[in-house]
């Protein structure tokens, strides 16, 4: 039985390998999907889009980008609200069954069609690049700083190792090649503009976008901001917006002591 279930699942992914050959650069198709979020219940389309892996080569692979279409309500919709989490790394299609997101994409449909992207290498998007190591990390991980760069190397060597094995060119996942990918989904939506709405890493790849395709943007909404080469979390930003904090909190009358 397990060697057959083997088979099977062997059979089945190769059957997805040759369709996934068989579409072209461009190729846009959708799918209706019907959902229930905090009791209310949603329609909408899952969309998926072929784009070039590495644009630079022509011979690169073609790669899958999925995203939930919200249709707007509005009887003269604008140009489409695209929808960039954070991360990267965070699915923006799974975002759709939290209330207090899909609260905020009701009044954007009011505008538009709201597009939640799961960008390259991400969430339904293939292939997905989620790597998890069998090793667990060193007791010591967070205590010292040589132990913490050498697991969180080695295990950065496994993951580009593993996935260069399956045929991926891992350099072409950054925010320029993302960037190209919002500005080919405008394309194959046959949008003159786009929205773009960007939290955390999203704010990262929005700007990415202006600077690449800001003459094809209407308006863009960034919230925690980070500016290119900005991505270092140091401790030291943590720790001083602890101060400020407890600074604040110290001069209340209430809670202060």
């Amino acid at each position: 039985m397990k060697k057959i279930l083997c088979t099977l699942i062997v059979l089945i992914a190769s059957l997805d390998c040759a369709a996934q050959e068989q579409r072209r650069e461009g190729e846009i198709w959708f799918e209706p999907i019907k959902a229930e979020v905090g009791g209310q219940a949603y329609e909408g389309e899952r969309g998926h889009l072929m784009v070039r892996e590495n644009r630079k080569n022509p011979q690169s692979n073609l790669i899958e980008l999925v995203f939930v279409r919200l249709k707007s309500t509005s009887d003269k919709p604008g140009y489409p609200t695209v929808y960039l989490d954070g991360g990267p790394g965070s699915s923006a299609t799974n975002i759709a069954s939290v209330p207090d997101y899909m609260r905020a994409f009701q009044k954007l449909r009011e505008v538009g069609d709201v597009i939640l992207l799961d960008q390259r290498g991400v969430g339904r998007s293939r292939p997905n690049l989620t790597f998890l190591s069998q090793e667990p990390l060193p007791t010591d991980v967070f205590a010292d700083r040589e132990v913490a760069l050498n697991a969180f190397k080695e295990r950065a060597k496994m993951a580009a190792d593993h996935f260069r094995s399956k045929g991926v060119d891992i350099l072409a996942y950054n925010s320029i090649e993302s960037a190209h990918d919002v500005d080919d989904l405008r394309k194959a939506l046959d949008a003159e503009k786009l929205n773009l709405v960007g939290f955390s890493y999203g704010t990262h790849l929005g700007l990415a976008c202006i600077r690449y395709h800001g003459k094809n943007l209407n308006r863009v909404v960034l919230i925690g901001t980070e500016g290119p080469d900005h991505t270092d979390k140091l401790p030291s930003t943590s720790d001083t917006s602890i101060k400020r904090l407890s600074a604040i909190v110290a001069k209340d009358p209430e809670i202060g002591a």
